[in-house]
């Protein structure tokens, strides 16, 4: 039985933040492409782009596969899945230094924007983050419905409402708003609503 006040399934609740992900990612990689033609206007919007992705991918998505997910798959799974769930981890581990090293180069105050290094950057933080997300989509949705119990996954499903509750509170419209804005961001700046 579902616990009240929840609506998704944990795999469900990812799936759904994959997608938000992914038209974010394509909205930067637009940006990064245009930033040579306009560089103060894209680098305004690459700015708050940046800030957004390091809310919800970095303090919010991974964080919370993390500290809520991926400790119950690990009471679950054998010794090879632990292996490549703690690859997982390291890996978002590694995006968080990307998207530190990113806030940093925007952040600039003084002199201009090294933009050869935002573009290089922020491709590298796209491609390992794309790589993150296809092994959510092949390795840890696949866990998280086979290898869990129904006991689990209230569990993680509980744990999953605690956290989006402390991260950006009782809005159950957490994943629908997301979701909006970065398929609003794609399209303006990327032209392509989505990227496979």
């Amino acid at each position: 039985m579902r616990p009240r006040g929840l609506s998704l399934k944990p795999s469900d609740h990812l799936k759904t933040e994959i997608v938000s992900i992914k038209h974010m990612l394509s909205a930067l990689n637009g940006l990064c492409s245009k930033l040579d033609k306009d560089s103060e206007l894209i680098l305004c919007e690459i700015r708050k782009t940046v800030r957004v992705i390091c809310s919800f991918v970095d303090h919010y998505h991974n964080a919370k596969e993390v500290q809520e997910l991926c400790p119950e798959l690990e009471k679950v799974c054998s010794q090879s899945e632990k292996e490549k769930l703690n690859a997982f981890k390291k890996e978002g581990l590694h995006i968080h230094d990307i998207l530190k090293s990113i806030k940093l180069i925007v952040s600039r105050k003084e002199g201009p924007v090294d933009t050869d290094k935002l573009i290089k950057v922020s491709k590298e933080f796209i491609e390992l983050e794309k790589k993150h997300i296809n092994e959510e989509e092949s390795f840890i949705i696949p866990l998280l419905k086979t290898a869990t119990t129904t006991s689990i996954k209230g569990r993680i499903e509980k744990r999953f409402k605690h956290f989006e509750d402390e991260s950006f509170g009782k809005d159950r419209n957490l994943h629908q708003a997301v979701n909006k804005v970065f398929h609003r961001m794609s399209d303006i700046y990327s032209g392509a609503g989505s990227m496979n």
